[in-house]
């Protein structure tokens, strides 16, 4: 499970912190998981308040871990240029990335230092005991006795190289999905040993079943013959993959890649409602608690306020050149039932509160 994050010098985001501990709110409790964290975990602000940095900034962690390119890892470029036309010799931001979860009774903290296309520094912490940290020069291991083990890879993370000898941790982070960009920017463990629409076809009946419940009308599958892809409506009539739409092929990745998830695995979405019937993102809600996933998103759709409660949602916000991040349950700790967030929400109100 993870339970906080921490980010300084991520894109647009100069410092913020993400906690996923429930707040003291008695109301649908449904979305607390084993008493104590909230989940899913909802961002809202405007274009350019910097709300996908912090899923960006996730999908770094996500290409640290697995083969492939790795995804630069930029600080705030603007602030930096204007910090840079007053000193000159100013030295170069350095992100930083904190991830603190559980896995079973143990508990992890881990951290990634990145500046300039390399990873500076990386430490992870088992139940408050230093187990690696790793530098420019190499990687110290602290298990039996203290050992030195040289870099291989500087742009990948110390627990990709070490991923047989620290395993826990390795698979947990490993195994974080990224979905910014629906068809042409996610990343997620599956998608790199298999085609997308491989997938698609071997979760088509669990898709169809999850469709059906949402919309309660047709549904479609995807099949594959003779090595080619197609949309099979009704088990009678098809079409080429081609003609299947933007928003048929959103549903269909977001429910494949929770339903090939690992239980207490998370997924990491940018504008989660991108083509998305309401009822198809309350059936992924469903579907998310069922197999134990967190699911951590970005979204204008006021309408999935009603869903959550105020400890649930965030807001990004960008001012003086840097984006800072604002709990609703902290903006504003009075919050009940009754209370319409959505009407509250595009009302300005909580606008207002973050400017103080």
């Amino acid at each position: 499970m993870l339970l906080k994050i921490k980010m300084k010098n991520v894109y647009s985001i100069e410092e913020c912190e993400i906690d996923f501990t429930k707040g003291r709110y008695s109301f649908k409790k449904d979305m607390v998981y084993q008493d104590k964290y909230v989940n899913p975990l909802a961002i809202y602000g405007y274009n350019g308040s910097g709300k996908s940095a912090l899923i960006n900034g996730i999908g770094f962690i996500v290409s640290l871990m697995n083969e492939g390119e790795t995804i630069n890892l930029e600080p705030n470029l603007l602030l930096e240029q204007i910090i840079r036309k007053k000193h000159q010799d100013f030295p170069y931001l350095v992100s930083t990335i904190e991830l603190t979860f559980n896995i079973k009774d143990n508990l992890y903290y881990y951290k990634v230092q990145y500046c300039k296309g390399n990873v500076i520094n990386e430490e992870l912490v088992l139940n408050g005991l230093k187990l690696a940290e790793r530098n420019l020069e190499g990687i110290v291991l602290y298990l039996n006795y203290a050992s030195y083990i040289k870099l291989n890879d500087s742009s990948k993370s110390m627990l990709y190289q070490l991923k047989d000898i620290l395993p826990e941790a390795y698979d947990y982070l490993s195994q974080i999905v990224y979905v910014a960009d629906h068809r042409t920017n996610s990343i997620a463990k599956c998608l790199l040993d298999s085609d997308i629409y491989h997938i698609l076809v071997k979760y088509s009946e669990q898709i169809n079943t999850v469709l059906e419940r949402a919309l309660h009308t047709y549904s479609y599958k995807i099949i594959c013959e003779h090595n080619k892809y197609y949309i099979l409506y009704d088990e009678t009539e098809k079409l080429p993959i081609e003609y299947l739409s933007n928003g048929m092929f959103n549903e269909c990745l977001l429910i494949a890649l929770i339903l090939v998830s690992k239980e207490n695995g998370i997924i990491f979405v940018d504008e989660i409602e991108r083509s998305l019937h309401p009822f198809v993102i309350q059936e992924i809600f469903k579907l998310v608690k069922e197999k134990n996933i967190q699911l951590i998103f970005t979204s204008h759709n006021t309408h999935i306020m009603s869903l959550l409660r105020p400890d649930q949602i965030y807001f990004a916000s960008f001012a003086n050149f840097k984006t800072s991040f604002a709990r609703l349950s902290s903006l504003e700790s009075n919050i009940r039932e009754v209370n319409n967030i959505e009407k509250m929400y595009l009302s300005y109100a909580f606008h207002k509160k973050e400017e103080k």
